[in-house]
């Protein structure tokens, strides 16, 4: 935010008149309440947030791992590790919290906070938790990553190749990742590689995908030249959509898909948000403030959010209508 000319302080607003004319309304209950809210001595470094909205999880690379009300906007659950946390994740049905810590992988019930399971001597790097709640995966970057069960611990299968940004198909049923450039698809069941994206006349490497929750057996392909598909995982079958312009990239540490599959963000570079509306294949760029630390899609499509970091100022953060604003800056490519 630029430098205030003016702030007028109303009965339930801070209006803010800066040097170049740009007036800003700040709610005076949310600054209140971001003052007077419970703050930890570390930095938060992931949240995660309950299904019903209830409660949240907190973690900031300490030993511990907090639930907070949010209601009432205190913690009243802790999970102690013998370890500083380096990955956490809430299963579905919220009734497991699974974290990886010092290499091994703990199994929390969230509603008393007891640990249930352990798992010492993994190599983990990274956990994830299957949509049926039923079964967690291990991923490690040397040697086996495991399917196990989220009740006992016990090992379904191993898989013997590194999938890197893996996700779980929507039916549970593989674990979906890349590597070396191909995107495969794992059996959560056998732990062999059962499936392989594959297009004959574009031998490019994939750089991003996403599964998509509305459509359980696609997932949504970017390869290195911009071309877009979608993959049908049960059937082996594959759709050319529409290859991206050259001034427009996909960065994949940004890529995001909304449940449907018709919005995508691809990246975030130069000060904008560039945005992708697959129902008439049109293309969308916001402009920032300055450099953009992070953004995010809602699931719907309807709102992108972001943080930006303005030259010499503090982080602002921004929310756009995505469907609202498309009328006002977008390029179509369907031809």
């Amino acid at each position: 935010m630029k430098e205030p000319q003016i702030l007028l302080k109303t009965v339930s607003d801070m209006v803010c008149v800066t040097n170049d004319g740009c007036l800003t309304v700040w709610d005076s209950e949310m600054i209140h309440a971001a003052g007077t809210a419970p703050k930890m001595g570390r930095e938060v470094k992931e949240v995660l947030i309950d299904q019903t909205g209830k409660c949240f999880y907190t973690t900031n690379q300490s030993e511990e791992v907090w639930r907070w009300s949010s209601d009432g906007g205190l913690p009243n659950v802790y999970f102690l590790h013998d370890g500083p946390v380096e990955k956490l994740q809430l299963s579905p049905n919220g009734v497991h919290l699974v974290s990886l810590s010092a290499g091994e992988i703990y199994v929390w019930l969230t509603e008393t906070g007891e640990n249930v399971v352990r798992i010492s001597g993994s190599r983990a790097t990274d956990v994830l938790i299957t949509p049926n709640s039923n079964f967690g995966v291990s991923i490690s970057k040397q040697g086996l990553s495991h399917v196990w069960k989220i009740i006992s611990g016990g090992i379904v299968c191993s898989i013997h190749l590194y999938l890197s940004d893996a996700q779980v198909s929507l039916e549970s049923t593989f674990l979906i990742g890349l590597h070396g450039g191909d995107l495969l698809a794992a059996s959560l069941w056998s732990g062999s590689i059962s499936k392989r994206f594959s297009c004959v006349e574009n031998l490019e490497h994939v750089i991003a995908f996403h599964t998509l929750s509305e459509h359980p057996d696609f997932v949504l392909v970017m390869t290195a030249s911009g071309a877009m598909y979608t993959w049908n995982v049960a059937e082996e079958t594959v759709c050319w959509h529409f290859q991206l312009p050259h001034m427009f990239h996909c960065q994949p540490q940004d890529f995001q898909m909304t449940s449907c599959g018709s919005y995508a963000l691809l990246s975030t570079d130069n000060d904008s948000i560039n945005l992708l509306d697959l129902s008439p294949v049109r293309l969308c760029s916001f402009k920032a403030d300055g450099p953009i630390i992070k953004a995010c899609l809602d699931k719907t499509g309807r709102y992108v959010a972001q943080i930006s970091r303005p030259t010499n100022q503090d982080i602002l953060m921004c929310l756009f209508s995505a469907r609202r604003s498309y009328a006002h800056s977008d390029m179509d490519f369907r031809q």
